[in-house]
């Protein structure tokens, strides 16, 4: 048996945060199955695996967001989630296990580049995140 914790939350901390146990039995079921004889190297492959498996199972939602642990951070990631609410990852292996999924705010549109003065994806600027970066290098 295989026991690892997750938790998915909104990024605004909406009513959709929750968190979830995931025992999987050995017995396999569909989609466990299917990420046995399908995903052969997780690692970086978490959009091709996601839509490949969509189009097995179209029950599924596709979702993206950013994974956390411990030891990686914070990664853009894709995942599924079942009708239940369950989180079905099919490249989870890549991570350590009991991380964080963080669903992306689709209101935000498409990162411009990287701040230059923190590393954070930056939405406000190309070159800056946020107002209070560009206060923080006026003072450079």
């Amino acid at each position: 048996m295989w026991i690892g914790s997750y938790t998915l939350s909104m990024p605004s901390g909406a009513a959709l945060s929750f968190n979830h146990i995931l025992i999987v039995e050995i017995i396999m079921d569909k989609y466990q199955q299917w990420i046995k004889d399908n995903v052969t190297n997780p690692n970086l492959q978490c959009a091709k695996y996601t839509l490949e498996m969509l189009e097995a199972f179209p029950e599924l939602k596709r979702v993206r967001g950013y994974y956390h642990d411990f030891f990686q951070g914070r990664r853009p990631h894709w995942w599924l989630v079942k009708p239940d609410g369950y989180v079905i990852d099919p490249t989870v292996e890549q991570f350590c296990l009991g991380g964080e999924y963080e669903l992306y705010d689709e209101s935000l549109g498409e990162p411009k580049g990287k701040c230059i003065n923190c590393g954070e994806l930056s939405y406000y600027h190309m070159n800056v995140c946020s107002k209070k970066c560009v206060e923080a290098l006026e003072k450079d």
